[in-house]
């Protein structure tokens, strides 16, 4: 039987999930695992050709249009399993019962792996999850815990691991404390080298711009990110306006943004998902992207 496995292919939340969804099927006979990574609005030419009676996983990613979700939908039925935490993704495919977990508040590292493992635990609040699932989880969903921000800098480094077939990932999920220990220790490393070149670059490129009505920090950037605005002369601009921008054009002539929220209880209310999505794009409350052949903001 096949077992079709679709995931955000740039980021580790994507990436684990589709990891562990690879351990589940491991030492399973009978199956075969395909791996389909996906960026965003991406659709595989051909998943209307695909087996009819396999299974179908997707996590931290949807099909862009509301109709190719239902066609899996209708095609797979209760073999078509949906874990995602994106609200956009769920606004679109709201009403539509698919099997799964969607929800904005874990990350789709986590809901994946509780898919599997929901028997063990009442709720997924009580779920005891591995290390390492917690560590990327809550990174991507902004609520980093102590050493997560340098675990997730050591897996950058370990461009292995960008593969969810990589059998260092059935280590991570079963919390083996030796290689946990060492991602950590090389991550506070690289972390510290990181922020030094944040530092740097935050003196030169940070400016602001003027986006669907708010002015806020923006920074031509392709590594790093938001994290640059911690650095700024004037202090951390991450906690003092309602969101901050990074961007970069890439080389299919596409401006990338990324749209962060802050922290800060002021802007709780405010969505970067429903700005985003004015232009094409969505995300998370807390974090959306948009692709654009023009910049949507006016430099100030």
């Amino acid at each position: 039987m096949k077992v079709y496995v679709i995931y955000h292919r740039t980021d580790f939340d994507g990436r684990g999930s589709a990891a562990v969804i690879n351990d589940f099927y491991r030492n399973k006979e009978g199956f075969e695992i395909v791996n389909i990574p996906l960026n965003n609005e991406e659709v595989p030419h051909d998943y209307k050709e695909w087996d009819k009676d396999a299974m179908v996983y997707m996590s931290d990613i949807s099909f862009p249009k509301r109709e190719q979700m239902e066609y899996l939908l209708e095609t797979y039925g209760d073999n078509f399993i949906w874990n995602d935490h994106h609200a956009s993704s769920m606004k679109n495919c709201e009403g539509l019962n698919i099997r799964g977990i969607q929800r904005a508040d874990y990350a789709a590292i986590q809901l994946t792996w509780f898919w599997f493992n929901q028997d063990k635990f009442s709720s997924i609040e009580t779920a005891k999850f591995p290390e390492a699932i917690n560590y990327v989880g809550h990174v991507d969903i902004k609520k980093p815990l102590k050493d997560s921000e340098e675990f997730l800098t050591a897996l950058i480094l370990h461009t292995e691991l960008y593969d969810p077939t990589n059998p260092d990932w059935e280590k991570l999920i079963n919390n083996d404390e030796g290689m946990l220990s060492t991602l950590l220790t090389e991550g506070r490393v690289a972390q510290r080298y990181r922020e030094s070149i944040e530092q740097e670059a935050a003196q030169e490129i940070i400016h602001f711009v003027e986006f669907e009505g708010y002015k806020v920090p923006a920074a031509n950037i392709y590594f790093f990110k938001y994290e640059v605005f911690f650095h700024a002369k004037e202090g951390n601009l991450y906690e003092e306006y309602p969101f901050v921008i990074t961007y970069y054009r890439n080389n299919e002539g596409q401006w990338k943004l990324s749209l962060r929220g802050t922290g800060n209880e002021k802007y709780k209310d405010i969505d970067v998902s429903l700005l985003a999505k004015k232009h094409g794009g969505g995300g998370h409350k807390k974090a959306a992207g948009i692709r654009s052949k023009e910049l949507p903001f006016k430099y100030l």
